[in-house]
């Protein structure tokens, strides 16, 4: 864990050549595994009817489309509508 925090750290400081991070992480439901997981559902443009969120992903090298199940920028506009509460 040291040596994580180290190359983060300079990378933030600008004294690694490093430009991003990846971290790859799996989440189960708070209920426990197995419990259904529901996405949410968006119009979909060509039949105008429910349908799920989908984006190309690379599992394992293979080109899926997979259910997104939160966006960062509504995410970011949620955070930002509880901040300007405080």
């Amino acid at each position: 864990m040291k040596d994580i925090y180290e190359r983060l750290l300079a990378a933030a400081s600008l004294r690694s050549a490093d430009g991003a991070i990846r971290v790859v992480s799996e989440y189960e439901p708070v209920a426990g595994v197995g419990t259904p997981l529901f996405p949410p559902t968006v119009k979909a443009k060509e039949t105008n009817s429910p349908g799920y969120l989908v984006e190309p992903r690379y599992v394992q090298g293979i080109e899926a489309q997979v259910v997104l199940l939160d966006q960062p920028s509504p995410r970011s506009i949620g955070v930002r509508q509880r901040c300007s509460t405080w």
